[in-house]
């Protein structure tokens, strides 16, 4: 004989498992989060992301994007920081104070914006050194951009770059700017 709570737990997984067998059945969209946007992508027309690459001291050698063992950080964190800054930098709490430096004539937002991506690459190329100490084969780094790069979708199981825009730029102080 069962007792009432093998009865309970048993009516509540019949319950569960014939719910869901009942929405497959009928094909409707059962659970909301399915359907949201921040869950797909529409990648026909390809995909863009903020990309960090650094910039050697050596002009002769090209930037290069910076990985995740470059910097001892996620990629994805990276993106995601660098997304926010660019294009929500009000939500950032030092927005006001940024901004009230900028010159008169230059606009607020991408004046701040350019000062907060600014002091991110600024922290990613201590972390970047901190790393190089101890990893001789690593290119010394004169300073780092943010350019938002464009991918399509390649015949492989991959994605090329299709283009990239420079968003943000942070030099050390006295390196010269690259042609």
């Amino acid at each position: 004989m069962w007792t009432w709570r093998e009865r309970l737990v048993s009516a509540f997984v019949i319950v569960f498992i014939g719910s869901h067998a009942c929405v497959t059945l009928v094909s409707t969209q059962h659970w909301p989060v399915l359907s949201y946007t921040m869950y797909a992508f529409d990648l026909s027309n390809g995909l863009s992301c903020p990309v960090t690459f650094g910039v050697p001291e050596d002009d002769a050698k090209p930037e290069f994007p910076i990985r995740s063992r470059d910097i001892g950080m996620s990629a994805m964190e990276m993106s995601f920081a660098f997304r926010k800054i660019l294009k929500f930098p009000y939500r950032n709490p030092t927005f006001d104070t940024l901004a009230a430096s900028c010159p008169p004539a230059e606009d607020r937002n991408a004046c701040a914006t350019r000062q907060l991506a600014a002091g991110a690459l600024s922290f990613l190329i201590g972390r970047y050194d901190q790393i190089r100490h101890d990893d001789a084969t690593m290119p010394a780094l004169k300073g780092m951009r943010v350019y938002e790069v464009e991918y399509v979708g390649s015949s492989g199981n991959g994605f090329e770059m299709r283009a990239k825009h420079l968003r943000a730029e942070w030099l050390r102080p006295g390196a010269a700017s690259p042609k």
